[in-house]
């Protein structure tokens, strides 16, 4: 039920940042028919491979569809808001390059984003923040960071939890 209810709520940020197409990649029952009542596509996978290929389904579904961008957020982090999505996408406004909000431990990713999408691959799974730094660079992009707290809090360990409770979230 938790995982659910942090799950409408970035859904309920991500529809009042306004102006992005959202697509939910699952193949979970529950979530489909969420996804299916509030009008929002799903891309529905044949096998749960995990979060780094659920992510790659989506970029390439993205670049299929000649997005210009292509902006992955978890549906773990209940303290996200609409401004810092808007915040996040305004940074890439008009132009290329990448952008990440590392998870408020640092090691994790907790969002990028990325123009065009196929601007590199993603792999998540500590310490993807250090990873995707060195992957853009890699690729001669200077990447974008910005620190966001509510998009850094992502619930993986009860200590986070407890940081949740703290904010009276």
């Amino acid at each position: 039920a938790s995982a659910a209810a942090m799950l409408e709520n970035v859904l309920d940020v991500m529809e009042a940042a306004g102006g992005l197409p959202l697509r939910l990649v699952t193949r979970d029952p529950e979530v489909l028919a969420l996804a299916s009542l509030r009008g929002i596509d799903c891309l529905t996978e044949s096998v749960n491979r995990g979060h780094t290929e659920a992510v790659a389904f989506a970029q390439s579904e993205a670049t299929r569809l000649s997005f210009a961008g292509f902006l992955t957020v978890p549906g773990d982090v209940p303290c996200a808001t609409p401004d810092e999505v808007r915040a996040l996408v305004a940074c890439l406004e008009g132009g290329a390059g990448v952008a990440f909000v590392p998870s408020l431990s640092g090691f994790g990713t907790n969002a990028a984003l990325l123009a065009p999408p196929d601007a590199m691959p993603l792999k998540f799974g500590e310490p993807s923040f250090a990873n995707h730094l060195e992957g853009a660079r890699g690729r001669g992009i200077t990447p974008r960071v910005l620190s966001l707290s509510g998009l850094g809090l992502d619930i993986d360990a009860p200590e986070d939890l407890r940081l949740l409770l703290a904010r009276g979230a």
